[in-house]
């Protein structure tokens, strides 16, 4: 009797471990899933911008978090794209409450309320696993060599960490994304105003 019982919990143990494991791999699949249509869409629009606003101190452009802090440089982007073939301005934003969140509007429009896209991102750090913030929106420093862009860059380098379980490593999301169109404007154009 005290062998079939020990067989038993050992039976229940793995299966229960089986679950668990299904369900953190389901967690992971949904994760990436998800981050991946996010990124799809960012792409498809970051590829057909005529400006790329720099990344830096965009953040003022962007609001607060909801605790009333700054969104810090790298944090924020904006584009005026023409995707479809027509002319809209985009932004993101990452909170440090771990939500992407984005706003589109016709150009020399009001900015409308933000619309929640994407959560469970931990760039901001801590919990992001790295020694510091890993910026989620940065333009390539090297992508001046191709001129043009508000600050001289067609290069996009995004980057998401998601978080999956507190006792699992972050997934990393990166993607860099060339614009094909960004070096038809100026910074100074007068487009996109947030407000």
């Amino acid at each position: 009797m005290a062998l079939l019982v020990t067989i038993s919990v050992m039976g229940f143990k793995a299966v229960g471990t089986v679950f668990t494991l299904d369900s953190h791999t389901l967690d992971s699949a949904q994760s990436s899933t998800i981050s991946g249509l996010a990124m799809h869409e960012l792409s498809q629009e970051a590829m057909s911008a005529n400006i790329i606003f720099p990344t830096t101190g965009e953040g003022a452009n962007a609001g607060t978090n909801p605790d009333g802090s700054s969104i810090p440089d790298g944090f924020a982007l904006r584009i005026y794209t023409q995707n479809n073939g027509i002319n809209t301005c985009i932004q993101w934003r990452l909170l440090d409450t771990g939500v992407l969140q984005d706003r589109q509007w016709p150009n020399l429009s009001t900015a409308p309320a933000w619309s929640n896209l994407l959560s469970g991102v931990v760039n901001y750090s801590p919990p992001s696993p790295f020694a510091a913030d890993t910026k989620p929106f940065v333009l390539d420093a090297e992508s001046t060599l191709f001129g043009g862009g508000t600050s001289g860059g067609r290069l996009l380098d995004v980057d998401l960490i998601l978080d999956q379980h507190s006792n699992e490593t972050p997934i990393e999301v990166k993607t860099s994304i060339a614009g094909r169109d960004a070096y038809y404007f100026s910074a100074n154009s007068g487009f996109c105003a947030t407000s």
